[in-house]
């Protein structure tokens, strides 16, 4: 697509498309944008005690969380500073993803296994595990239906919950995919869906 690539913690990413950075804005602004967020970082929280330990470690309230539900929210200390921000996601009682930034991932890691004191929780870095593709903007229920990518009772549940799902920089929700990393784009590139996002792509981001 003609992006000009810098590397960005080991990964190739695209900077500028030769459209311009205003298109690439307008276009995810008024229909969609898809991008690759591979790059960011991946923990597990596993165990009966994932909630307890998670709101320990965040700002926000994950026991308000359902599964199938996220929140933004904060790493801190116990001083109230920030660490970094991440998207804490629910997937039963006791399996929590934590998603954060690819340029401080192992500083996160290594804070959060400084507080695993419970053998009855698990903890691992699935980051090279897991490729995460993110499209965003006013069009991107609409193109997630029609590509088939996701099933429609899915999409209902995420319409009902968007208030608790929609996030994204972009100012408009964000759907996110997770895939074991062999099958992401690949699944993308196989179904009717990959036509679309192309025709709207505002900063797809590659990586090795």
């Amino acid at each position: 697509m003609g992006g000009r690539m810098v590397d960005f913690g080991g990964w190739d990413m695209p900077v500028q498309y030769p459209a311009g950075t205003i298109e690439e804005h307008l276009r995810t602004r008024t229909h969609a944008g898809l991008f690759d967020v591979s790059h960011m970082g991946e923990i597990e929280v596993r165990g009966a005690n994932a909630i307890p330990f998670v709101n320990y470690l965040t700002s926000n309230d994950v026991s308000k969380l359902i599964d199938g539900q996220a929140q933004y929210s904060a790493l801190t200390t116990p001083e109230g500073t920030v660490i970094d921000d991440l998207l804490v996601y629910r997937f039963a009682e006791d399996h929590l993803l934590l998603v954060v930034n690819a340029g401080t991932t192992e500083k996160d890691w290594d804070w959060i296994k400084s507080h695993h004191t419970d053998q009855l929780l698990e903890l691992h870095n699935v980051s090279a595990t897991y490729c995460q593709l993110a499209i965003q903007g006013p069009d991107a229920l609409c193109i997630l239906h029609e590509g088939h990518a996701l099933p429609a009772a899915v999409l209902r549940d995420a319409r009902q919950r968007a208030g608790d799902r929609a996030f994204g920089f972009t100012g408009h929700g964000r759907y996110q995919r997770d895939d074991p990393r062999q099958y992401g784009w690949r699944q993308l590139h196989t179904s009717e869906c990959y036509v679309v996002f192309a025709e709207y792509c505002a900063g797809c981001r590659n990586h090795r």
